[in-house]
């Protein structure tokens, strides 16, 4: 268990996130998938919610109670 057990964390603050590379997956016109390149320019998040893990258990819990 840590803080995020029983908390349910709010983040309304805006989020500067930096401009990075990554390798975008993509189809050829054969349909063939391969990487390309690809940069992704600066952006800000506008915060993020996130629930108590406690809350992430007992919902897992209900489903699989749920199903046949």
């Amino acid at each position: 268990m840590d803080s995020k057990w029983f908390r349910k964390i709010i983040n309304d603050n805006d989020i500067y996130v930096r401009g990075f590379f990554r390798m975008q997956n993509k189809k050829n016109e054969f349909g063939e998938w391969y990487k390309e390149l690809i940069f992704v320019d600066s952006f800000v998040r506008h915060g993020y919610h996130r629930n108590a893990k406690i809350e992430d258990d007992d919902t897992e819990e209900q489903l699989e109670s749920e199903q046949p």
